[in-house]
């Protein structure tokens, strides 16, 4: 079997497992721990951005959020999650801010 261009990097925590390179026909390795798992698609997306010069995703260093803001925008998303039709099946996944 020709490798192809690959390799995957598993990352939990600070513990860092090495990259291996995958065969053509390969299925994901499967890391040797508990928990979070990572898994490629086969089809791989490209699509065009904004160039660095064209948009800037920096922070604004003067803004700060207080604590009154951020209790504000928690209040306000579960308000709009009250709101909305949740299929009773799936209604265990929707997560409230205290």
């Amino acid at each position: 079997m020709s490798h192809v261009g690959c390799a995957w990097t598993f990352f939990t925590g600070k513990n860092k497992i090495a990259p291996t390179l995958c065969e053509k026909d390969d299925a994901l390795p499967s890391p040797q721990f508990r928990g979070k798992s990572l898994r490629f698609d086969e089809i791989v997306t490209i699509a065009e951005t904004y160039s660095k010069k064209e948009y800037d995703r920096r922070v604004e260093p003067s803004f700060s959020m207080t604590p009154l803001m951020a209790y504000l925008i928690r209040r306000e998303l579960n308000e709009v999650k009250r709101e909305m039709e949740i299929h009773d099946e799936s209604r265990h996944f929707t997560h409230f801010y205290a």
